[in-house]
Parts: structure tokens; sequence; C-alpha cells
């Protein structure tokens, strides 16, 4: 009986090393780097251009540094700021010059970005993130002397629609552009995006 016993014990024992040693066992660490988000990583340029007619200025301009990493999605887009300027001469019915029209500013932005994904299709949601300083329209008229005269000034107060959302597909294939506008002028914004080295 003793030896039954002693054989019972033993056998208790190794069956209990035996779980101890299996829980013992190092747990495999888990994949700590996520999937990619995109397939490639890209570089390009966000540009803005802005044109008024009333009172007039040629085309303003300024491009952006844009990239996108693949891994995690991030959207990263260098600041900048645009200036803008410039005046209209408004004639009299004996084609005498009678008024004037300036306005002059400059946009301060910084842009942030990121990705989105409705359905297949990636997009790239942007705020500009403008700040619009000294947008400011002077009217002048001349007085006897011939001489212009301040008679009026108007703040613009606002900021110009920021918010932009970009089909990634579309940047790629050559640009996606984003316009709005009305008869005194147009903003329009377009993306290109060409794949990272």
């Amino acid at each position: 009986m003793r030896k039954n016993g002693l054989f019972l014990s033993l056998t208790f024992l190794i069956i209990l090393s035996f779980s101890v040693i299996l829980s013992c066992k190092k747990k495999e660490e888990p994949n700590m780097v996520p999937d990619p988000v995109l397939e490639k990583s890209y570089d390009g340029t966000l540009v803005v251009n802005f044109t008024n007619s009333f009172p007039r200025w040629s085309e303003t301009s300024l491009g952006m540094r844009v990239s996108i990493d693949k891994d995690l999605g991030t959207v990263l887009i260098e600041e900048g700021s645009l200036e803008y300027n410039g005046d209209t001469i408004l004639v009299d019915s004996h084609g005498e010059e009678a008024s004037r029209i300036e306005r002059g500013g400059f946009w301060n932005m910084k842009p942030q970005g990121k990705l989105s994904k409705a359905g297949n299709v990636m997009y790239i949601n942007i705020d500009a993130g403008i700040t619009v300083y000294g947008d400011v329209t002077n009217v002048y008229a001349k007085d006897d002397y011939g001489t212009w005269i301040l008679v009026a000034s108007e703040s613009f107060e606002g900021t110009p629609n920021s918010d932009l959302s970009f089909v990634l597909q579309e940047a790629i294939d050559g640009s996606a552009v984003i316009q709005s506008g009305d008869q005194f002028g147009s903003i329009t914004w377009t993306l290109g995006l060409v794949e990272a080295p």
C-alpha cells in the first residue's frame, strides 16, 4: 500500500510540475505595429490661388508642401501666408477718374489634415486654418485739386471657407481641385501628390 501511495504522490508531483512549467511558458508578445493605413507614402503640394476682379489684382498663389505617411496615415502640411492687394479706378460719364477702390490684406495659414474613408473611397480632409489680417477696402474720391481723398473704409471680418475634402486617388492621378467664388473673384485649392521616394 505504501508503494502505491508513493507512486501516486510521485505521479501527482510530476503532473503538477508539468502544469507549472506549461503555465510559466513565455507568452508571445502581441504585434504592436499596426497594419499600414495606405499602401504607399506620398509627397506633394497644396496650392491656393486667390483672384479678385473688383478691385482687380493679379492671381495670387501659394504652394505648401504635403507629406502623407502610409503606416500611421498622418497628413503633415507646411504653414504659409498669402498677401494680396489691388485697386480699380472708376471713371465718370466724361471719362475722368472719379473714384478709386483699393483692397489688401494677408492670410496666415496653419493647415491640418487627416485621412478618412467612406465606402471604398479614401479622402484627405484639410482644415486650412486661415486667419485673415488687415483685409481692408478703401474708397477714394478726387477733390477739386485732383488729389485722392479717403471717403470710406471697410474691414473684412469673415474667414474664407477653409474646410476642404479631396479624393486621394484624384490627387495621385494628377490633381484634385476645389473651387469657390462669385462675380468678384475666386479661391481655388489644388492638391497634387506623388509617391514618396
